[in-house]
């Protein structure tokens, strides 16, 4: 009696293995909860009051708040958590935006964001646009301008303003045409 049960039991499972290999979307859809889930809860564990991961979307929230009250929010995967007004800065246009890397941390009164880009374009024209839009951007702030090899570093500086601003653009590694762009900027949040 008990070996028929086994028997039947192991059968159910193996009926059951091979309905989920038939439908590997539904079975894709649940690692991909379980593991959304777990990140979650880890985020959690880790001192976060909200967490939330969409991993089909690419996106990943958290809000934070230490024993001292101050609120942290992170978000990264989400193109549309950070724009341009945002930034301060337009897009380069005709650039591709790298969704799944686009962040924004919010840390008290200060945000920082982070919008990587490519283009087609020259690493020299993408920039020269950005080297245009900072230098007029830059009375009453620093601005730098570094180069090295294929690479430029552009940063606009305002210390009154806890502000900074920086475009770092680069060739193609390993033979790609594309050019990347890297947006980076750290200022007080908006009251």
């Amino acid at each position: 009696m008990k070996q028929a049960i086994r028997t039947a039991a192991a059968c159910a499972v193996l009926a059951f293995v091979a309905g989920l290999a038939g439908c590997q979307k539904a079975s894709e859809a649940v690692t991909e909860k379980a593991m959304e889930k777990s990140m979650e809860a880890q985020m959690k564990k880790d001192g976060a009051t909200e967490a939330k991961v969409d991993l089909s979307s690419g996106t990943i929230k958290s809000v934070t708040v230490d024993k001292d009250g101050t609120k942290k929010e992170f978000e990264m995967g989400n193109a549309s958590a950070v724009s341009e007004a945002d930034l301060g800065l337009p897009f380069y246009p005709g650039a591709k935006i790298d969704n799944s890397h686009v962040m924004k941390v919010v840390n008290n009164n200060e945000m920082g964001m982070m919008v990587p880009l490519e283009t087609t374009d020259s690493p020299e024209k993408a920039a020269a646009f950005y080297r245009e839009r900072l230098k007029a951007m830059s009375s009453g702030r620093q601005f730098m301008d570094m180069a090295e090899g294929s690479s430029t570093t552009l940063m606009l500086v305002n210390e009154a303003k806890s502000e900074v601003i920086q475009v770092m653009v680069s060739a193609g590694k390993n033979g790609e045409a594309a050019t990347s762009i890297l947006l980076n900027v750290s200022r007080k949040k908006p009251a």
